[in-house]
């Protein structure tokens, strides 16, 4: 009796571990900033009654309020999130590679240990055997013969053991970087796996396609800009890049991509708006949360040198792939064309969202007072008509890079000065006019007196448009006055003392100003200039 309740007991635990297991493909990703939607289906066959269906192999990063899962023409009775701490995960190619290359490494060390062994053992028995002892009268020619033998042979293995020391330390560096970077791997190396089961019924068996979604953490996106500018004359090419990331313990392997500017709201409770007050940081505050335009950008493959708005010569020369971008109240949001695979653990991707030829006028800028080094400013607009965030930005001139900085929309105004680098061939020179300065003392007081002439040399085989910037001395104490004296073009800030020089310099022309001031003091005060 207690063999058959035994019995039933076993088959009943084994009824409840037999049933449908499944992986289904990650058929799409919406990235957002932080975490991602993930979407997977796959065609089933239902058994009448209860059955459960058991998807394995995903991430074990999952938040257990978004998983949503549907199956036409069946009644889903439960979804129930769970980790498996004993399935053993594989390795991915570069780990395994890596792991490949130690094991191979470990046993070339061991042959060379073999051989350095083997060559001291033979090394000692020639040291043992260097001194010739005996009772016995030593024929000449032996004598010889050993010395000859000692004196070739010794050197030889001398330097055969230094060459596999050598050899040795060489394989053991390589293996330690090899093992760092097996560390690094195995940090986003996930020793466990998530499992969801789903516990459906259906009146008759059936065939069914499950669609399940849910989001997962340890992945998401950050913007990188490039603005290119190529010549004076042309626009400022821009683009708009996401770099993807994903550390979920699952690859993404020909995924249809989507990605978004926010972050949802995964607690499923709505949101709130909270008063909106500007200060003197937010007065060119973009909210691009309240446009519900759609538009489609297009991502030009090829330099382009004219603006993105001359579609017929655009459709003529260069192949279009179209980004599909999508606005609404909570985020923007970028469907990329091409399927996207990008294995976990395996660093950033770059996507290329959005490609645009903004305009932008350029100038000089110099502060020779500083240094003499001239600065080429580029000031572009319409970059707050797109749905940027807050990122890097790195820029080229004349396809050099030039430097980095960053973006950030919320405080930008409508115009964006970026600086494109130092120019050669603009040349600013500040030079002192010693027959204008002086410093006399009287008994009313003390004078000091200095001028500056400022020279601006254009090279270049076209005209330039410089701004230079330099000052005088401004007095908030009615005992010490100032005056000053401007040359033409120049315009001053009674406030701050700034002296503005804005000028249009013809190629291989150069332009000179000059300015002038003096300072009136008491003797005891000591005012140095």
């Amino acid at each position: 009796m207690n063999f058959k309740i035994n019995l039933i007991l076993l088959l009943q635990l084994l009824s409840i571990g037999i049933f449908a297991q499944i992986t289904p493909k990650i058929s799409a990703v919406k990235v957002f900033s932080q975490g991602a939607e993930i979407k997977r289906s796959q065609n089933i066959q239902i058994k009448q009654g209860i059955d459960t269906i058991k998807i394995s192999g995903i991430s074990p990063y999952i938040n257990n309020n978004t998983i949503q899962a549907k199956i036409p023409g069946v009644k889903i009775l439960d979804v129930k999130f769970t980790i498996n701490y004993l399935k053993e995960t594989k390795d991915e190619p570069k780990l395994k590679q890596l792991k490949s290359s130690i094991r191979q490494i470990d046993l070339d060390v061991l042959n060379i240990k073999d051989q350095l062994e083997y060559l001291q053992v033979e090394y000692d028995l020639i040291l043992v055997n260097q001194s010739i002892k005996g009772n016995s009268t030593l024929d000449v020619d032996d004598v010889k013969d050993f010395v000859f033998y000692y004196k070739s042979k010794l050197p030889e293995l001398i330097k055969k053991i230094t060459d596999n020391k050598h050899q040795l330390g060489k394989f053991q560096d390589v293996r330690n970087k090899l093992a760092k970077q097996q560390n690094e791997l195995q940090k986003v190396k996930s020793s466990k796996t998530g499992e969801i089961e789903i516990l459906v019924q259906s009146g008759k068996n059936t065939k069914s396609k499950l669609n399940i979604s849910y989001h997962v953490y340890k992945c998401g996106w950050q913007p990188l800009y490039n603005m290119r500018a190529s010549n004076i004359d042309l626009p400022i090419n821009f683009e708009y890049n996401a770099m993807v990331f994903q550390n979920t313990a699952v690859n993404w392997d020909g995924i249809e991509l989507t990605i978004a500017t926010g972050n949802p709201v995964l607690n499923g409770n709505k949101p709130h708006l909270n008063p909106w007050r500007l200060n003197q940081q937010s007065l060119s505050y973009f909210n691009s949360n309240l446009r519900l335009d759609n538009y489609e950008s297009e991502e030009i493959v090829g330099s382009l040198n004219k603006s993105s708005d001359d579609k017929e010569t655009q459709i003529g020369r260069y192949q279009k792939r179209k980004v599909v971008q999508t606005q609404n109240l909570t985020f923007s949001s970028f469907q990329v064309p091409q399927l996207f695979s990008l294995n976990t653990g395996s660093g950033e991707k770059r996507v290329t969202l959005l490609k645009r030829d903004l305009p932008a006028t350029f100038h000089y800028y110099s502060i020779p007072k500083v240094n003499n080094d001239v600065f080429l400013v580029a000031e572009v607009t319409q970059l707050e008509k797109m749905p940027l965030i807050p990122g890097k930005y790195h820029i080229y001139f004349d396809e050099t890079f030039v430097g980095k900085s960053f973006l950030n929309p919320k405080i930008m105004e409508d115009t964006f000065a970026i600086s494109l680098g130092k120019d050669q061939s603009i040349l600013v020179d500040r030079v002192k006019q010693e027959e204008k300065c002086m410093n006399n003392s009287t008994i009313l007081g003390a004078v000091k007196k200095r001028g500056y002439q400022i020279t601006v040399k254009n090279n270049r085989n076209k005209a330039i448009s410089i701004e230079v910037l330099d000052q005088v001395p401004i007095s908030k104490n009615n005992k010490i006055k100032v005056d000053y004296k401007l040359g033409k073009g120049l315009k001053i800030n009674e406030e701050t003392g700034i002296l503005e020089w804005n000028l249009e310099i013809p190629a291989n022309t150069k332009q000179s100003t000059f300015f002038e001031f003096e300072v009136k003091h008491p003797k005891k005060l000591n005012i140095a200039l």
